[in-house]
């Protein structure tokens, strides 16, 4: 498509500026705000004719068949919003009422007009239309929000654009309204389109790494290649024509605008203080938007056009740098393997209308849309032109999307040569100089080309003896040849931290946060950056054994005794630390460090990484890399273990574990094709025109909402169907889900968010964080609106002041969920096993096996021998009865038994001998099952015999000793026999052949004992 001119750009502002952003306050002369808005602009209105039509259709497909004003109030449906401001959610049933004082429309308007005049009078010459045209879509309402306009605060992001009906926004209804003015003006046969565009692969280019900083640096590239795709519809159409994921927040949206806006960007995030990781993959890798309609082929003609060439500068970069060490020879096999390898996929369709009903009854199940087009065409009585369905023309786009993603559209030659170890799917990079070769003389002359890619990096980001190929090599590289090459190339906003945790790194973070709390390792800088002694230590631990680490260099004194044939020993208790689990008595050699396994085949850990270092140390590193590893310790480190040591701080066996969490929100076809939306109309419906139709005072249409005597009609109980304005909120829900909450959350956790694109999440974090990690992210998905309060994600509930950031999440409903998988992963274990074994937990275990809205948790013991707990979040502890006395909580979820039974272990409580010998009352536990079930007497005798038990351990009586602590030692012992009992004891209605058995898991709490690290709470 052409450039676009001023015309273009000033047309749409025009058209966006139809109403007011201030509308709700006083319907009564708003075209007359509207024009002072405009004029502020430099710009007018459009007529009533230009812009009637378009605002129809998109009021259409938003709304509903609603009374509007009237003098006789029995048929007024009007809603003065200065005298009841509320805002409903879209998705859940929610409603928050505004307790602000709201200034005069025409006080707000004034303010409005004074920023714009302040914001814009001194950039005529140096803004085109354009530039004037992404500050009202992008600054404006972030200017208004922070010169509080009208007082009202965060209330903006939120300002209904119908008063009736106030689950979206005047700023997505004026999106809208603009985005179908230029589809319609632009189509031959003017209709608007609904394009979806996808890239692939994803998990092939995102899960074959070896390095935790490899799976973070792929995730950012894909964001990044999406966000491409993205800025070709932003230059052809507007930003105002994506539906899907919202553009508002996102760093490299900023980044993209930041010559013009930067400041703005900036001093809207101090002000507001909603930071969010600018290095976080937030793009997923499929946008959804709106086209001419008729012109969609050229349009993803170029949008693919504009990822490829934005790819291949990118390569290009990377194989700059590979070539300054082979003078060019390797470009042909570099090329081979990167010009082709993105795949690209889209489908369209016109907006569906009320006459192609027949057509989609052919195509689809003759019932599926019926509902929605009796909808349509109930409501389409106040909308004479807005006969669209909007639910049912997604449902067709991403019908086909999903047939045409069923044929590959690239097909690869086989490779020849060595192949990459990591991918294993193309030939090596090497000088290209060798046709004919020996195999001996091919190997030889690799080898060369590789080792002194490693030299160059000091041996640390590629080690000696690794060899890529050219995709993993652009994983591998980017960044360095960014930093050496292209400066100023906008992933550098991601890019510019420079780190990522190793495996090890994240792995011990606990352990040196001991040493930091006692004043053995020296505090972190401002930035987060470690003293050259804890980045040795960190290489040293790397270099340990699986046994850990004891100052004089070797094993742990006293360690790893089979805790089975040790029953007395507590290792939360003692110096020694944990031990090997009964089923490893000994360990493995060669797992070791110096076996015979090479280093980087089975850990990504990487020096130049920690700390927040500089772009210089990547290039230089200033300290020994763990390929030359010394005999013993350094002096410093031997000072450090020595001096830990004798404060009791010791480096053991769960020190040597990280943990992966991936996260997945649950049939989110379903969501966003508005089939789980749990809102219904009268949700949906401002409060007090739902209670005057139920009070029997409105009567214009009440049988339309209320029902007639035939049982037709009765909206008020019926689903809100999908629209668009429900699709932007939805899509920005998820925006703020994951740029602001998520990453929240991660940080608070001690963790390093990978991606989270939507609402999907991969992170790394601590033991002892992981579950509480993943249990507030999934209370926060569910969160109707919510707020960062004193650095906690809280729920807001009922009314708001608009002091706070308002964020609008996912919310509640029977079909709106999230999954989490949770792998325990010692630190040298192959990062790609490691991801895809989370993947298939996730997928498999949580989603599958235990029926979504679950987490799985597994921990992956070094010697191949694995233990799983997987539970629904909202999964009821029957043996915890929140009113007994004995109870901490109202909170009777198995998950918090879990939490609970980590935090008794940490605290001494519970023994780990106590835990191991958990497998042995299985049969005392069916025996009661199977005789007494879950009947009163059944659960008084398990929490029994589980009491019984910890009374056996002895550690109750060591932390609390003597006579006057024997009630306190008795109620303890019968409230963690309640949590052990709830997530051992369960029903499987699978087992048996389908008639279901009694499942006894005495995994869960060695799990939890895993986890206690420090111990967590939620």
């Amino acid at each position: 498509m052409k450039i676009r001119d001023d015309d273009y750009w000033e047309q749409k502002m025009r058209i966006f500026l139809h109403d007011p952003m201030d509308k709700a306050l006083m319907i009564q002369g708003h075209e007359n705000r509207a024009r002072d808005v405009a004029r502020a602009l430099g710009i007018s209105t459009p007529s009533k004719d230009e812009v009637w039509l378009f605002d129809v259709i998109a009021a259409g497909l938003d709304r509903a068949n609603l009374p509007g004003y009237s003098f006789d109030p029995s048929k007024n449906g009007a809603v003065d919003f200065m005298t009841s401001p509320q805002i409903t959610h879209p998705v859940s049933r929610s409603c928050l009422e505004f307790t602000g004082q709201c200034s005069s429309a025409a006080v707000t308007t004034g303010q409005i007009v004074e920023i714009i005049h302040r914001d814009t009078d001194d950039t005529a010459i140096r803004w085109d239309k354009k530039t004037f045209f992404n500050y009202l879509f992008f600054v404006l309402r972030k200017r208004i929000v922070m010169e509080n306009c009208g007082n009202l605060g965060f209330l903006w992001d939120k300002m209904p654009a119908d008063t009736r009906i106030p689950d979206h926004s005047i700023w997505n209804h004026a999106g809208m309204v603009s985005a179908l003015y230029t589809s319609m003006k632009e189509s031959e046969n003017h209709r608007a389109s609904m394009v979806v565009f996808a890239i692939t692969p994803v998990q092939p280019f995102i899960n074959k790494t070896r390095k935790l900083r490899d799976h973070w640096v792929a995730s950012v590239i894909l964001s990044w290649l999406t966000f491409e795709g993205i800025c070709q519809v932003m230059d052809m159409l507007g930003p105002d024509h994506l539906l899907y994921p919202s553009l508002q927040d996102q760093p490299l949206v900023e980044a993209l605008l930041s010559k013009d806006f930067g400041s703005f960007f900036q001093e809207f995030r101090d002000w507001s203080s909603l930071s969010k990781d600018e290095g976080v993959a937030s793009f997923p890798n499929k946008f959804l938007f709106l086209a001419p309609g008729g012109r969609e082929a050229s349009i993803a003609q170029g949008i693919e056009a504009g990822i490829r060439s934005r790819w291949k500068e990118l390569s290009g970069v990377v194989l700059e740098w590979l070539e300054g060490d082979d003078g060019g020879g390797v470009a042909s096999i570099f090329h081979r393997q990167s010009d082709g390898y993105w795949q690209f996929n889209w489908s369209s369709a016109n907006l569906v209308t009320l006459e192609n009903q027949e057509s989609m009854e052919v195509l689809f199940h003759k019932d599926k849309f019926r509902e929605i087009f009796k909808t349509v065409e109930d409501f389409s009585a106040s909308w004479s032109h807005a006969r669209f369905a909007y639910p049912v023309t997604h449902s067709l786009v991403q019908t086909v999307m999903a047939a045409s993603k069923s044929v590959p559209t690239v097909t690869r030659t086989p490779e020849p040569g060595i192949k990459c170890p990591v991918c294993g799917e193309f030939e090596i990079l090497h000088g290209g100089k060798n046709a004919g070769a020996s195999e001996g003389e091919y190997k030889k002359y690799a080898h060369k080309f590789w080792n002194r890619i490693s030299r160059r990096l000091g041996g640390v980001v590629v080690k000696e003896g690794e060899e890529l190929c050219a995709i993993c090599a652009i994983k591998r590289l980017a960044p360095h040849a960014l930093e050496k090459y292209a400066r100023d190339h906008i992933l550098r906003t991601l890019f510019k931290d420079g780190s990522f945790p190793s495996t090890t790194e994240m792995a011990t973070v606990e352990f040196r946060e001991r040493l930091r709390e006692k004043g053995v390792l020296p505090p972190l800088t401002p930035s987060g950056g470690m003293e050259f002694v804890e980045r040795d230590l960190i290489d040293e631990l790397h270099m340990s054994g699986d046994e850990g680490l004891s100052p004089a260099g070797g094993a742990l004194s006293g360690g790893n005794q089979d805790e089975s044939k040790n029953p007395g020993h507590n290792p939360a208790e003692n110096c020694g630390g944990n031990q090997d689990e009964p089923e490893n008595p000994g360990h493995d050699p060669a797992e070791n460090c110096g076996g015979s396994q090479d280093e980087w085949e089975n850990s990504d850990h990487d020096p130049a990484e920690n700390c927040g270092g500089s772009q210089d140390e990547w290039e230089n590193p200033d300290h020994d890399p763990p390929g030359n590893a010394r005999a013993g310790h350094t002096p410093g480190v031997r000072k450090v273990l020595s001096r830990g040591r004798r404060l009791g701080i010791v480096h053991s066996e769960p020190d040597l574990y990280y943990a992966i969490l991936m996260m997945d929100g649950d049939k989110m076809g379903d969501l966003v094709n508005g089939s789980t939306v749990d809102a219904r109309w009268e949700d949906v419906l401002h409060p007090g025109l739902v209670q005057r139709y139920k009070s029997g005072t409105l009567v214009a249409k009440k049988e339309l909402w209320m029902g007639d005597k035939n049982g037709q009609g009765g909206y008020l109980a019926k689903q809100r169907i999908l629209s668009p304005a429900l699709h932007a909120t939805l899509s920005e829900s998820l925006g703020t889900f994951s740029l602001h909450v998520v990453p929240h959350i991660i940080r608070q956790c001690q963790g390093k968010l990978i991606y989270a694109g939507g609402d999907d999440v991969a992170a790394v974090l601590p033991l002892s964080r992981v579950l509480e990690a993943a249990s507030a992210i999934q209370r926060a998905y569910n969160m109707p609106f919510a707020a960062i309060i004193n650095r906690e994600v809280v729920p807001v509930t009922k009314t708001f002041d608009g002091s706070h950031p308002i964020m609008l999440l996912p919310g509640k409903g029977e079909g709106i969920s999230i999954s989490a998988g949770i792998v325990l992963c010692h630190h040298k274990q192959p990062l790609r096993g490691a991801l895809e074994e989370s993947h298939a937990l996730l997928d498999g275990v949580a989603k599958k096996r235990t029926g979504r809205n679950a987490v799985a948790i597994r921990l992956k013991k070094r010697s191949g021998h694995q233990r799983d707990f997987a539970v629904k979040w909202g999964a009821r502890n029957p043996f915890v009865n929140p009113d007994s006395e004995t109870s901490t909580g109202s909170d009777a979820r198995v998950v918090t038994s879990f939490l609970k039974v980590q935090d008794a272990y940490g605290e001494g409580i519970l023994s780990g001998s106590l835990l191991y010998r958990l497998p042995e009352l299985k049969v005392m536990v069916h025996s009661v099952l199977n005789r007494d079930g879950l009947s009163q007497v059944g659960l008084d005798r398990i929490v029994k015999i589980f009491s019984a038990e910890i009374y056996r351990s002895g550690n109750l009586a060591q932390r609390f000793p003597g006579k006057s602590n024997s009630d306190r030692r008795e109620a303890m012992a019968t409230e963690a026999a309640r949590h052990i009992a709830g997530m051992t004891i369960a029903w499987d209605k699978k087992a048996n052949q389908g008639r279901g058995a009694w499942h006894y898991n005495a995994d869960a709490p060695i799990i939890a004992r895993y986890l206690s690290r420090g111990g967590s709470s939620i």
